[in-house]
């Protein structure tokens, strides 16, 4: 993009956010197009504060300005010392991501709540959260800043009520509160709201005595904070305590970065403001690192059960890899995000690995469509078929493409789980297949209903974002197939609380707790389980006395002369495990080029695991 269209794209999202509560690109997006605004040509364009007064609603002059924050981002180490040797000793406080409210007193003992606005004026709300409403304060204390927000758990109540009324459900949490608390007509749900306050507007001490004055003299809740850092703690302690704050206080409540306050009193004079920010705090942002590209093509991939788009952009560089694809995930997302040719994307790797689509502005080119002659259901069943009786699943030999196509066309096998109802007569009566092929295909698959292996039956579930490792996690997280089932089925337990607590767990993403939670995963687990006699929970078995790699943990990378599984078996025979991820637990990465400095190598050299090259992880297996 050149000037012009950078700068509209800015004040683009700028009002979509802040006057239309509908954002169309992430925070790390954004901050990516005005870093890249700055590099170019410099701040002078962007010395304002977004936002402007809808016209239904009354506006209001803020005596004191609402400012917004300078922010540090990952990885700015050299920033984020010169900003606390500026600001120590400080506190650390949740950056909420709600909408800004600031509360201001009224004679009759009420309180008037403002939005942020554009930072110079704002909007008198017409209805607020009840118990906060009417004569709640003593006559002539402060004006006070504050957030208003849903918790995750307050945001799926409404929805499950939405639900039962059989209205549409909000998609969105932010978009949730803001429309919620923006709305003419008093919400039904505007009472699920959060107001967290969080300053004394206009008043320069330093932290927490602003706090402590919120607590004993206002009916709000008021933020909590961490302990105080003198001036020789290291940069390193406060990154970690910031993302622990992040990763803890974000676990119900919707965050976009911590904020870094001094507590010197007479700061706000001493260290003054500029037009867009106060100098006396900084929002320290622990996410993603996001990288600006153009949408040129999109591929469609027909996997083992669906269709998956692949956008096709520009050569971007992230962690030393020139990255060209990311996955659209399905149609619906597809539909969602409304590509055209030519858009501009935000991309960025989830875990280190995956290249992902973050958000995307449109530029006006020519939109893409779904195809919908790929969709050949058949298609995908015979894929479905022909990784089932794979290696790493169901193990089948003599189970030919060939033979899935026939069985599928002639209507044999109508879905997946229909191989292990298969009769001899069934398969002799195909072309090529004899009596004996037949009956030793159908053996095996008899065979596999004993003591089928857990992670064999995840891989056999057929669902791509259940990674080929998420079965050996599984069983390293639960100490039986009973209590795991007995996890994901237990009504006692929220959904938000499953998804937590796997997503916790070390090598479970987000997309993988979500499928994992699904009542879609529930039924194709039952289906697939129905077909079995009984399933062997071995991933916490002692190894055989004496085996040559007893105790010893592996986590195999990159691409290698043999499929992954061949060495995954060797190393298991041998007594070994595999990990899906490198962690302090792990011995050793088995990776192609032992001097590699990839990410996965880096972090294996920092923890002390070993690299060794599949030659000699087998030389061990064997030795």
């Amino acid at each position: 993009m050149n000037r012009e269209e950078l700068l509209a794209a800015i004040k683009a999202a700028d009002k979509a956010y802040y006057e239309d509560d509908a954002p169309t690109i992430t925070d790390e997006a954004y901050d990516a197009l005005r870093k890249e605004y700055i590099d170019k040509y410099g701040a002078s364009d962007l010395n304002y504060t977004p936002g402007a007064v809808a016209k239904d609603f009354v506006s209001f002059h803020h005596p004191i300005p609402v400012t917004s924050l300078a922010k540090i981002k990952d990885g700015e180490t050299e920033k984020l010392h010169k900003w606390r040797e500026k600001l120590s000793p400080v506190v650390l406080e949740p950056k909420y991501d709600g909408l800004t409210v600031v509360a201001y007193p009224q004679k009759d003992g009420s309180y008037k709540y403002v939005t942020r606005g554009s930072g110079t004026d704002g909007e008198v709300l017409p209805n607020f959260i009840r118990r906060y409403e009417g004569d709640v304060f003593a006559k002539g204390t402060y004006t006070i800043r504050g957030e208003v927000f849903l918790t995750k758990q307050a945001f799926e109540r409404i929805k499950a009520k939405q639900v039962a009324a059989g209205e549409e459900p909000f998609k969105q949490i932010r978009n949730a509160a803001a429309g919620i608390l923006r709305s003419k007509e008093r919400s039904p749900y505007i009472d699920e709201l959060s107001y967290v306050v969080y300053d004394v507007v206009g008043w320069d001490v330093g932290e927490p005595t602003k706090l402590s004055w919120l607590v004993d003299n206002t009916p709000f809740e008021v933020t909590s904070f961490s302990e105080a850092y003198v001036i020789d703690t290291p940069d390193d302690y406060i990154w970690k305590r910031a993302k622990e704050i992040f990763e803890n206080v974000g676990e119900d409540t919707p965050l976009d970065g911590i904020v870094m306050k001094t507590t010197q009193d007479g700061a706000i004079a001493r260290l003054g403001t500029t037009e867009h920010h106060v100098n006396s705090q900084v929002a320290i942002k622990p996410s993603k690192e996001i990288h600006e590209t153009t949408l040129r093509d999109i591929e469609f991939s027909v996997g083992r059960t669906k269709v998956t788009p692949v956008a096709i952009f520009d050569p971007v560089e992230i962690d030393g890899t020139e990255v060209t694809r990311a996955s659209i995930h399905n149609k619906d997302y597809f539909d969602r995000m409304k590509l055209c040719k030519g858009d501009t994307l935000f991309v960025f790797k989830s875990n280190e690995i995956i290249p992902q689509i973050d958000s995307v502005i449109h530029n006006g080119g020519e939109p893409f469509s779904w195809p919908e002659d790929i969709c050949d259901s058949d298609e995908i069943l015979v894929r479905d078929v022909m990784h089932m009786v794979s290696k790493p699943v169901l193990d089948i030999k003599g189970f030919s493409e060939k033979t899935a196509r026939k069985l599928v066309e002639n209507g044999v096998i109508t879905e997946r789980n229909d191989i292990f109802d298969l009769e001899v007569s069934d398969i002799a009566s195909l072309d090529g297949l004899g009596q004996k092929s037949a009956e030793k295909i159908v053996r095996q698959l008899d065979e596999r209903k004993d003591l089928f292996p857990f992670p064999r039956f995840m891989r056999a579930l057929c669902i791509p974002s259940l990674g080929a490792n998420v079965g050996e996690i599984i069983e390293n997280a639960f100490p039986s197939l009973g209590e795991f089932l007995g996890f994901l089925r237990s009504m006692e337990i929220s959904q938000q609380e499953k998804f937590s607590h796997l997503e916790s767990i070390d090598g479970i993403g987000p997309m993988t707790a979500d499928e994992l939670a699904s009542s879609d995963f529930d039924d194709a687990f039952s289906d697939l389980y129905s077909h079995l006699r009984s399933i062997k929970w071995s991933y916490l078995e002692k190894p055989r006395e004496g085996a040559r790699l007893a105790g010893k943990s592996f986590v195999l990378t990159g691409k290698m002369e043999h499929p992954r599984s061949y060495y995954e078996d060797a190393i298991q025979k041998a007594g070994g495990t595999v990990q899906p991820a490198v962690s302090a637990k792990t011995d050793f990465l088995v990776i192609a080029d032992v001097t590699s400095t990839s990410s996965k190598a880096q972090k294996a050299r920092k923890l002390g695991t070993k690299l060794v090259s599949p030659e000699e992880v087998l030389s061990m297996c064997n030795s």
